[in-house]
């Protein structure tokens, strides 16, 4: 019998003995009380992830900050890029999770693609034209030609592809920004965590980007939100599942 089936007859069974006023069964009532919210107990227990923790969205925001430079040098190899950055996607995001809606809002983007809520919407954003149809090389992709690449390929234009840093010179590191960039002392970022945020977590803060080609870093205050991985043999514990990122001024 289905859990929900078995909770309801086992209220059913408690109505029935408050309707009849009968001693004996009002024991019973009790029994069958005890019975119900033990097994409403176990039966939520087994069914709801544990609350996410810093630990647990710390991690997500350091797998994020590692993949940006990791990704940068692919700008020479768009079928490679393309590969490793939906994987990077897929990973950290919840585009593939139920009754979620990324609300993913990158620093550089123009209307009317401002928001990212699909996964090509996101790689698009990442990687730029190297996700046309037999693109080689971030050089020669771009500027994609609009008559041949374009939504339905995946491609928002005008996307340069993010992750291969200005000039497609790359980024060396992404870092926190800490205090000097406003960040929170201490953590960097701001948390809500536990309570109503257990299944939604949020984190809030800056985080810098520097380049290879020894320029200054560029500083993003970034907003991110989760929610818990269904998967439980996920590469990590909570996705992303609202990212917003402003520049600083």
């Amino acid at each position: 019998m289905p859990p929900f089936s078995l909770a309801a007859v086992l209220l059913a069974g408690a109505a029935l003995c408050s309707a009849t006023q009968d001693v004996e069964c009002d024991a019973d009532a009790d029994e069958t009380g005890m019975i119900q919210k033990s097994f409403l107990t176990r039966h939520s227990a087994q069914d709801e992830p544990p609350c996410l923790t810093q630990e647990d969205v710390d991690a997500t925001i350091q797998a994020f900050m590692e993949a940006v430079p990791a990704l940068s040098p692919l700008a020479s190899n768009c079928t490679q890029a393309k590969t490793e950055a939906s994987g990077v996607i897929a990973t950290a995001y919840a585009y593939e999770v139920p009754n979620v809606t990324v609300q993913f809002k990158p620093t550089l983007t123009v209307a009317p693609y401002v928001y990212r809520p699909t996964a090509a919407g996101a790689l698009s954003y990442f990687i730029g034209p190297c996700v046309c149809p037999g693109a080689v090389d971030i050089s020669s992709a771009h500027p994609a030609d609009s008559e041949t690449c374009g939504v339905s390929e995946g491609y928002y234009a005008p996307d340069e592809g993010f992750a291969f840093g200005p000039g497609w010179t790359g980024w060396k590191e992404v870092t926190y920004g800490g205090t000097a960039k406003g960040g929170k002392e201490g953590t960097n970022f701001w948390y809500n965590l536990g309570g109503q945020f257990c299944h939604a977590a949020t984190a809030q803060g800056p985080l810098c980007f520097t380049p290879t080609d020894g320029s200054a870093p560029t500083c993003v205050d970034k907003t991110f939100g989760f929610v818990p991985n269904p998967d439980p043999n996920g590469a990590l514990k909570a996705l992303l599942s609202t990212h917003h990122s402003s520049a600083q001024m």
